[in-house]
């Protein structure tokens, strides 16, 4: 027994046969299992993580970011039909990509990252440094050391 809402099949409607149609199932089920598995083998790295001494590492980073590189490349092959291109133009189109992603996942996570560390750690010292004078001021007022208004010599306020 067959259904029939009285619509065209699915066929009909996007002007396939039904051996296109069925090729067109096969092959975002195809995509469909490929993402899937990259996304486990990404959820089985980063639960691992503690176990593969990665926690916090370059190394963490640029394979999550390869992993984002190839599921977004697979998506533009897939669905954005750059996989029925010839091969030359997927690689002209796919490269400059794939490189300025890498140029800008070196950048980000290497030298500017530890630009961003190191300069952090500067201001955190000088912070701290600033706090524990005003509590010494603070803890000085509150013996007498120091009227109110004043602070202590060489600070220039």
């Amino acid at each position: 027994m067959e259904f029939n809402d009285g619509y065209p099949q699915y066929e009909m409607m996007a002007h396939h046969s039904e051996e296109e149609g069925k090729g067109v199932r096969k092959k975002l089920w195809r995509v469909f299992w490929i993402m899937l598995a990259i996304t486990v083998v990404e959820l089985v790295i980063g639960i691992s993580q503690d176990r593969l001494h990665l926690t916090g590492t370059v190394m963490l980073k640029f394979i999550y970011i390869i992993f984002t590189v190839v599921k977004a490349g697979f998506i533009v092959y897939s669905f954005m039909h750059l996989g029925d291109e010839n091969h030359f133009l997927r690689k002209v189109i796919l490269w400059p990509y794939v490189i300025f992603a890498l140029y800008l996942t070196y950048l980000c996570t290497v030298t500017e990252g530890n630009f961003v560390r190191d300069h952090k750690m500067y201001e955190d010292k000088v912070l701290i440094e600033q706090r524990i004078k005003q509590r010494q001021e603070a803890i000085d007022r509150a013996n007498g050391k120091i009227a109110d208004g004043q602070h202590k010599s060489g600070e220039g306020h």
